[in-house]
């Protein structure tokens, strides 16, 4: 008579998951098996690999957990020395461009596939290379990234290994050192990687979201000049802010609006306006770009921004008759004190705006830009 439940308690911890190796150890043989499938007690998952009909609970979202499952049980099969890689890793890391349940595998010999494993790589993984996370053996971020970059383009990996920059779960230097040991040479991919790296150099900090980094390899792409990332900016009231992307000559603002991000809640929604106003106070132009824009009108994207560009600022003129008025040499941008013209003369309500430091500010002498 075997301890059932002394296995039910090890499965618990292994997503509901559990081996003919382990039932053995607790004095359960394959004829027990089989009649605890047939009882409904468990069923077959992977030549070898059990589940039971109940999981624990786990958090996270329900996908999340039965993806994290699914990857468990192919590295039970596998063997001891099997580890999630590749595209699966990426996934389980949470990194961008990645979200699909990819379920991959690499173990240092050949193995048949079977038909719910998606990619079988033979590669042994041992040392450094080789995390735990979520109680999944899995390759670790700057493995991960290797191995991803020889199926990518470098505007493809840059989303990937943006995140984990600005999730800090790689450093570019430790990446770097990694692209020049011996055993990666003649490896697909490396200077994928090596270029990618460039322009993160070339940037000086992580972007603030995939969109951005579209956004960003989209103007590369079109010979557009490179925008300035993240410029933080005081507004004229409130905390300081920052700019996904700027060209500051031109006083042009861009910015990647998510769904996800910036259409949740009431409060973000308001929020993200009132930085729109905030910008356009201080003579920002804004220009949003969405992921439905980059996925089906590119060129328009690339269109507007050149044109945003080319065009060049409309200074302000004073209507006829107002003579206090003085133009912000910063912006370009030209103010009047249109409430002198309002007032009836003699009315003691004029404003003076002109000389003596007795003027208001304008709004891009008021905002000061780092």
């Amino acid at each position: 008579m075997g301890n059932w439940g002394g296995l039910v308690a090890q499965a618990s911890t292994q997503y509901g998951l559990f081996t003919n190796d382990q039932a053995a150890a607790h004095g359960l043989g394959r004829m027990a098996l089989c009649r605890a499938a047939r009882a409904k007690q468990c069923e077959r998952v992977l030549p070898g690999v059990y589940r039971l009909p109940t999981a624990p609970s786990a958090p996270g979202t329900p996908s999340s957990w039965a993806f994290r499952q699914r990857l468990l049980a192919a590295c039970l099969w596998a063997g001891p020395d099997a580890v999630v890689s590749h595209a699966g890793a990426a996934r389980l890391y949470g990194l961008d461009g990645f979200d699909a349940d990819v379920v991959e595998v690499s173990v240092p010999r050949r193995m048949r596939r079977p038909s719910n494993v998606t990619r079988i790589a033979m590669a042994r993984v041992t040392g450094t290379d080789r995390r735990l996370v979520n109680g999944i053996p899995v390759t670790s971020v700057a493995r991960t990234l290797l191995d991803i970059a020889a199926d990518l383009t470098v505007a493809k990996f840059a989303q990937p290994l943006d995140a984990a920059w600005r999730r800090m779960l790689i450093r570019l230097d430790y990446l770097e050192h990694r692209l020049k040991s011996r055993a990666l040479r003649g490896r697909a991919g490396l200077e994928t990687a090596r270029r990618a790296l460039r322009d993160c150099h070339l940037r000086g900090r992580p972007l603030g979201s995939i969109l951005e980094v579209r956004t960003w390899y989209l103007l590369r792409a079109a010979e557009l000049p490179l925008p300035c990332c993240g410029l933080v900016f005081e507004p004229l009231e409130g905390q300081p802010g920052s700019i996904d992307l700027a060209y500051p000559e031109h006083s042009l603002a861009i910015e990647c609006d998510g769904y996800g991000v910036h259409a949740l809640t009431r409060d973000q929604f308001e929020a993200t306006e009132r930085r729109a106003s905030q910008l356009t106070a201080l003579g920002w132009r804004v220009q949003r770009i969405t992921k439905g824009m980059l996925d089906r009108e590119p060129g328009k994207v690339v269109d507007r921004v050149w044109r945003a560009i080319a065009t060049p600022r409309v200074v302000w003129r004073p209507p006829p008759g107002v003579e206090s008025w003085r133009q912000s040499g910063r912006s370009g941008i030209a103010e009047s004190s249109w409430r002198n013209s309002r007032a009836p003369k003699g009315s003691g309500k004029e404003r003076r705006t002109g000389g003596g430091g007795n003027g208001r500010k304008t709004s891009m002498e008021a905002g000061r830009f780092r």
